[in-house]
């Protein structure tokens, strides 16, 4: 499965929203980029899904754990995480399990970068072989086609 997606939305995302990082905070999928605040890493992903289709994906779950079941059953191919290193435009959600008695963590990528809502930063992109990630995204999945 393939979503399509408007990729100068996306970019107009990453240079428009700068919320900050709020544990259990999750946008209003109708919000523009400058209303939101805040936001944890799973109400980024799905907004931001939501938002670069045009309303046509909307992820139902809210915590990146049940985001990642979510689209399993929905039949995104899983790829490595380390595919993210490709400038090849195409967008990859990855997902790092809960800590033992913590929470998990999620956030796109596109050639090489990241496009993510983290702790002690807000939304923001970092290179996809950041330690934290790269030693624990355990699963990540293709969700488009190369964009334009």
């Amino acid at each position: 499965m393939l979503i399509p997606v408007d990729r100068s939305t996306l970019v107009s995302l990453i240079k428009t929203c700068h919320a900050a990082y709020g544990l259990g905070d999750k946008p209003a999928l109708g919000l523009a980029p400058a209303k939101v605040k805040t936001s944890d890493c799973s109400g980024f992903v799905r907004w931001t899904l939501w938002k670069i289709t045009h309303g046509k994906f909307k992820l139902k779950a809210l915590g990146s754990v049940l985001q990642r079941a979510e689209i399993q059953a929905a039949g995104f191919e899983r790829c490595k995480y380390t595919d993210c290193q490709k400038l090849d435009s195409i967008l990859r959600v990855f997902y790092l399990p809960p800590e033992p008695g913590g929470y998990g963590h999620t956030g796109l990528c596109i050639n090489g970068y990241t496009v993510e809502c983290y702790g002690g930063h807000g939304v923001g992109r970092r290179i996809w072989n950041t330690p934290v990630l790269l030693n624990n995204a355990v699963y990540c999945y293709v969700l488009t086609g190369e964009l334009p």
